[in-house]
């Protein structure tokens, strides 16, 4: 735990030394103060495995997360914080908010912004990985730049939680910190989805762009036929319960999804006359790993057995060409 108590008076190394506590427990950030009054400022953590804590209470203060402290190779973050006593102002990547008592918001390590408490505040802070958030929660551009309930419902729930925790972790066994880290997140995935902004803001551009990207993957992965939401969720980014509400919404699953692309492209082949493979050949080339699985899918599909496609195939191309000659 880190824990970190002073009253600084109006000098050069305040800034220092304050920034020196706030970057420990969470990440480089400038620091500056508003009043020439003397600063004070505590600070405590708790490292819950994939999540830490922070708490703060501290006269004004202003934070900024400078373009300069975002490298490249650094792993991206997400801040989430939860005002006690008065209202902050925050603005990161050309939105800016108010948070006041019973909200809160999130800020990406990865982008710029500035972080504004005029007064004494209390205020707690979740710290954690954006891939871990996003693997629990989907994609995040409908969490970020808004505000977020912590009065009530599973918001409320959630705070209550944060601030019982660390009371709570003398009697809690070091290893099942982590258990109590992941409920931390249960609830914080809960608290977003439940937000009746992010309900019905699912089909926007960001979720549209979404499913352009699965459907690109699943058909440049056809062949692979270990393919499965869980692959298809981690190369594009999102978790797997997203990817099957997206796949929702749109009114097909994603299993039926890449059976259809499968069979649309065995029927492509079985339709060509020219090519030689055997039916064994075609299905194994696109995914399939059960012949008599493959022959079920596309009878119920297409009405007809892909023997039977083939057949067809060859008995067309043979009247077309008996057509021409008769012709010529």
């Amino acid at each position: 735990m880190l824990y970190y108590s002073t009253d600084l008076s109006p000098d050069a190394h305040r800034a220092e030394k304050w920034d020196e506590a706030v970057g420990g427990a969470l990440f480089p950030l400038r620091c500056r103060f508003p009043s020439a009054n003397p600063f004070h400022g505590q600070l405590k953590s708790w490292d819950f495995g994939n999540i830490s804590l922070a708490w703060f209470d501290c006269t004004g203060v202003q934070y900024s997360r400078q373009a300069g402290r975002c490298a490249a190779g650094d792993e991206e973050m997400v801040l989430v914080s939860f005002p006690i006593l008065s209202e902050v102002e925050f603005s990161q990547g050309g939105v800016s908010l108010s948070c006041a008592q019973g909200q809160f918001f999130a800020e990406r390590s990865g982008v710029p912004y500035d972080y504004v408490q005029p007064k004494h505040n209390e205020t707690w802070v979740l710290k954690l990985k954006l891939r871990t958030l996003s693997a629990h929660a989907g994609p995040l551009d409908r969490f970020f730049g808004r505000n977020f309930d912590s009065a009530q419902g599973v918001g409320g729930l959630l705070l209550d939680m944060i601030r019982l925790a660390p009371v709570r972790l003398k009697d809690v066994p070091a290893p099942l910190w982590g258990s109590v880290g992941q409920t931390i997140m249960e609830l914080l995935t809960l608290a977003i989805e439940g937000d009746d902004r992010v309900v019905s803001s699912r089909m926007t551009a960001v979720h549209q762009a979404h499913l352009v990207r699965i459907e690109r993957y699943l058909r440049e992965n056809l062949a692979n036929p270990a393919l499965a939401p869980r692959l298809v969720a981690q190369a594009c980014g999102i978790s797997v319960r997203y990817l099957h509400n997206l796949c929702k919404e749109s009114g097909v699953s994603i299993g039926d999804r890449i059976r259809e692309l499968r069979l649309e492209a065995c029927k492509a082949q079985l339709s060509d006359p020219l090519r030689n493979e055997s039916l064994a050949q075609i299905c194994y080339r696109w995914g399939y790993s059960d012949q008599a699985q493959f022959s079920r899918h596309f009878r119920a599909r297409f009405g007809l057995t892909p023997r039977d496609a083939r057949a067809r195939a060859i008995a067309a191309s043979t009247a077309g060409q008996r057509d021409r000659s008769m012709t010529n």
